[in-house]
């Protein structure tokens, strides 16, 4: 929404969280034109370090316990989906009462709980960014990364 709507940089930014056996990625993707890459930069890290200091508000919270929800119950939509649902849990050795758990567990989860888990997992100063445009416009490495870090 800050991206879109209050700066009119691009016509859409998004993230979403990546997990694995070992580790999780959190990516933000968006396009946006040369002459505000850097400030786009400073916003995305504003928000990330946003998502690390605030905690949800109920409203905020519900809204995103009921996507994951929805989400949850759709993959189970036909044999083949459920299919490999299980193939996965087996891969990554969840135990077998994994998804009859998983709502229940969902819907425990609170407020402070998901500030924790944000201020652990969005750490900015190990960040990755990749940035593709022309070079003379998006100036030097340390540039950006200042921009970015401004008080690292």
């Amino acid at each position: 929404m800050n991206l879109r709507e209050e700066k009119g940089y691009t016509y859409g930014a998004y993230s979403y969280l990546k997990q694995n056996n070992y580790s999780g990625t959190f990516f933000v993707s968006t396009s946006v034109n040369n002459g505000v890459v850097r400030e786009s930069l400073r916003e995305i890290f504003r928000e990330m370090d946003l998502i690390r200091r605030v905690k949800l508000s109920t409203e905020e919270l519900d809204r995103c316990k009921a996507e994951i929800n929805g989400s949850f119950l759709r993959q189970m939509e036909t044999p083949s989906s459920i299919c490999s649902m299980e193939v996965t849990r087996h891969l990554v050795g969840l135990p077998d009462n994994y998804y009859s758990k998983f709502l229940p567990q969902l819907m425990a989860v609170g407020r402070e709980e998901v500030r924790q888990a944000a201020e652990s997992i969005l750490n900015p100063c190990r960040a990755m960014v990749v940035v593709v445009g022309d070079r003379e416009q998006l100036g030097s490495e340390e540039e950006i990364e200042k921009y970015c870090f401004p008080d690292a």
